[in-house]
């Protein structure tokens, strides 16, 4: 055999593999554990093989038989082991522990320090902590506020967003929007615009939009929405007073939006965004509860609507629980 050959994580896992397949669970894992007996372990490799089981059963929502795999894997102190165990946590409704593990990825990994910050934000919980949080996340702001990259601009405006402190968010979403008309950040400039009352400087995003947007694909596929929907406020806007935006066409056409790569929640997003600056939050609310629905537990537009539906006196969490997604996020979903 393979393994008596070559005992190693690959040839294990190979085995494992071949046993789920064959619908034999009790197989798989009884093969995974024999190689987390042994004392082959290169580089991360136990602890990936019990991300492995942990992932597996969180697959079923069986949080309860993930946890000590979860728990045993983040020990070995790598980021992605430590947000299995988060969201694993999570999934047990075992808040306190979930914010200890975000709490420590973020303090050990610079490129994550909003990470517990927006589990504060989405959660509600940790909330004695919040201040110390977006200290954290402030020095990730800092660094990304003195790139020149589009890309990094916009997630500095977002984190900033997660602080509080939507000025600054204004003129990094400003910046970033200036070197790339990405509708994402050209939708923040618009009705953050026309939020302190500067309504051309928010037509004039809305135009961009309409003009450059349609250039930029999300997580790879083609998209148009963000960009539809700038010009349905582009409608909206250009009389005074603005024209009322008609909500069952919104859900209409939140309905037809993509889901596969959470582009819904953006959506979703803006047009409870826009509802509620024209003083429509109960319109909105459809819209904000629609956003924390998703499964992509780290995208911004899904912790923003958390925070905004506790504002308004609900707690979002609930909504957000049943939609936790089985294991960390896949990062191949744009956070944006």
């Amino acid at each position: 055999m393979a393994i008596q050959s070559a005992p190693d994580q690959d040839n294990y896992d190979g085995l494992a593999q071949c046993r789920l397949s064959q619908g034999d669970e009790a197989g798989w894992l009884t093969t995974l554990k024999q190689y987390l007996a042994t004392d082959e372990n290169s580089g991360l490799s136990h602890a990936q093989v019990l991300d492995e089981i942990a992932t597996h059963y969180m697959a079923s929502s069986d949080f309860q038989s993930a946890w000590p795999y979860a728990q045993a894997a983040a020990e070995s102190g790598a980021g992605w082991a430590s947000e299995t165990a988060a969201h694993c946590a999570e999934g047990r409704n075992d808040l306190p522990a979930a914010a200890k593990l975000w709490q420590e990825e973020s303090n050990h990994y610079s490129d994550e320090a909003v990470h517990w910050l927006e589990f504060i934000q989405r959660t509600g919980a940790d909330m004695q902590d919040l201040e110390a949080a977006k200290t954290l996340a402030s020095g990730k702001i800092a660094i990304l506020a003195t790139s020149s990259s589009a890309e990094d601009l916009q997630i500095a405006g977002m984190d900033a967003l997660l602080t509080g402190d939507t000025a600054q968010a204004r003129d990094l979403f400003q910046r970033s929007f200036a070197i790339s008309a990405v509708p994402y950040s050209g939708l923040f400039c618009a009705l953050m615009a026309r939020a302190d009352q500067d309504l051309p400087a928010a037509r004039s995003a809305l135009e961009r939009i309409a003009r450059d947007g349609r250039n930029f694909p999300y997580d790879g596929q083609p998209t148009t929405y963000l960009v539809d929907f700038a010009a349905v406020l582009a409608g909206s806007w250009s009389t005074t007073p603005s024209a009322p935006l008609d909500v069952a066409a919104l859900k209409r056409t939140l309905a037809a939006c993509p889901t596969a790569v959470a582009q819904d929640l953006n959506l979703a997003y803006f047009m409870a965004l826009a509802l509620d600056e024209d003083g429509r939050s109960d319109d909105a609310r459809y819209f904000y509860e629609h956003a924390v629905q998703g499964l992509a537990t780290q995208k911004y537009s899904m912790v923003f609507a958390c925070m905004r539906l506790r504002e308004l006196g609900e707690d979002p969490w609930a909504l957000h629980r049943a939609a936790l997604p089985t294991s960390r996020d896949d990062d191949t979903i744009d956070r944006m």
